[in-house]
């Protein structure tokens, strides 16, 4: 499943991602940046290759702290500030989707808990009139 524009997208419908939640930014590269997403509804295409996905815009999210920082207090004492990563959103927009499914792979997908009534479910599927 890779990601990226294509030449053709056909509008399928849209999903409706049920939860906030971090996806990896559109280019999916090592070291793409984790991006924001809040809960909405989303378009979803079909590629020229037949595969399913949607894309989603969001703002950049970065990882902050973690950091600990020494004090020697003397005779071999020592006082240390830690302070515990998290997440910062920025105010950057950013796209990112998610993973292209051909039709078998859409098929068994849709049967994922994520897809599925439930307390696991997070996204829903509207097809196109």
């Amino acid at each position: 499943m890779k990601q990226g524009v294509t030449a053709k997208e056909i509008s399928v419908g849209a999903v409706e991602i049920l939860r906030d939640r971090m996806y990896k930014e559109l280019d999916g590269a090592d070291g793409a940046r984790d991006v924001f997403v809040k809960a909405g509804v989303y378009p979803a295409f079909r590629d020229d290759e037949d595969r399913i996905f949607w894309r989603i815009t969001g703002v950049v999210s970065e990882r902050v702290g973690g950091v600990s920082n020494f004090q020697d207090l003397g005779g071999g004492l020592f006082a240390a500030e830690i302070t515990q990563p998290r997440d910062v959103v920025s105010e950057e927009p950013a796209v990112c989707e998610s993973g292209r499914f051909t039709p078998e792979e859409w098929e068994e997908y849709q049967e994922h808990p994520e897809f599925l009534p439930g307390t696991s479910r997070r996204i829903v599927f509207m097809a196109a009139q």
